[in-house]
């Protein structure tokens, strides 16, 4: 475990970029002159060194790898970022992009972000037709929300009859943030697999 952080920190930290912080005063109505101070930590990424150390452990440990970029790249940009991993030899490149939220997803599909986007978080049902014309992979947490996905996707065939939707299925596994229980996702296995327009 010690040593997928030591890589995990190798791959994102280093010297020579350095985002300017945004340090906003916070005023309320009880403290109408209190700023709050600034943070007295940050990360420096080098970009060479993230492509560098990037491609030398997909070329250690070859496979599909999801690029985490959630909450704005965890302060560095989110479009920055994924620019960034982008620019890797086409064979090493990302699979996916990892965002918490269609709004994070919508500013990397915005900014011409091509490598396909995996959303991390619950999407309301009011995105999910977005999510499926914009073909972008979902992660779902019940049988009603893949229902859901599969009725619109399958609205859709008429515009792309090859084309299924991906999904990913959340499992809880002992955390209660969402997802199938393991118990409940066996026994909804078989209702899943009917979902003709989802795979």
């Amino acid at each position: 475990m010690q040593a997928q952080w030591y890589v995990i920190w190798v791959l994102f930290f280093g010297v020579g970029l350095k985002q300017k912080n945004d340090y906003r005063k916070i005023v309320t109505d009880a403290q109408p002159t209190l700023p709050v101070s600034p943070p007295r930590t940050w990360a420096e990424i080098n970009l060479s060194n993230l492509r560098h150390n990037y491609t030398a452990v997909i070329n250690q440990h070859q496979g599909c790898v999801l690029a985490v970029l959630k909450a704005g790249g965890y302060g560095h940009g989110i479009v920055e970022m994924a620019a960034e991993l982008e620019k890797i030899n086409s064979n090493s490149a990302p699979t996916f992009m990892g965002v918490a939220s269609v709004i994070e997803a919508r500013q990397l599909a915005n900014a011409g972000i091509n490598t396909r986007i995996y959303l991390l978080g619950p999407a309301c049902p009011s995105e999910r037709k977005e999510i499926v014309a914009r073909d972008w992979t979902p992660c779902v947490s019940s049988l009603e929300e893949a229902e859901d996905f599969n009725r619109i996707a399958a609205a859709r065939i008429g515009i792309n009859p090859n084309t299924k939707l991906r999904i990913h299925l959340a499992v809880d596994t002992g955390m209660g943030r969402g997802g199938f229980l393991a118990e409940s996702l066996v026994e909804n296995f078989d209702a899943l697999e009917k979902l003709d327009f989802l795979e």
